[in-house]
């Protein structure tokens, strides 16, 4: 679940909802952007009562996930991702297009791969 806090909550009460979280054994991630403070809660939710957790102090909402990818979801980051690798932004509107072995069986497989890729640019 989701938990999105008002742009006035206090660190104290955070600190509440991330301790409720992980008294239920939950993992959490906080993300704290420039207006809203959303704590990710990763785990059983079913441990955690959704009215109880709204009606905390400083909570604005409480949005259910129901994606397999929790972390990955929109719900969760709803800006896109952008990333560098050497000199190319991965998450920009370029393609990118990567190259290579579904998995890795010895160092010299890898290296091969490797170079067959740069030489085709």
């Amino acid at each position: 679940m989701i938990v999105v806090m008002k742009a006035q909550a206090s660190m104290k009460e955070k600190s509440a909802v991330i301790a409720r979280a992980e008294d239920a054994g939950c993992d959490v991630h906080l993300s704290e952007g420039d207006e809203r403070t959303v704590i990710g809660i990763i785990g059983n939710g079913r441990t955690l009562d959704r009215e109880q957790m709204e009606r905390m102090a400083g909570v604005e909402r409480v949005v259910p996930i129901v994606q397999p990818f929790k972390l990955a979801s929109r719900e969760f980051r709803p800006n896109n991702t952008r990333f560098p690798i050497g000199p190319h932004m991965v998450g920009d509107d370029n393609v990118i297009i990567m190259a290579g072995p579904c998995s890795v069986e010895s160092r010299s497989q890898i290296l091969e791969t490797a170079h067959a890729v740069k030489e085709a640019g």
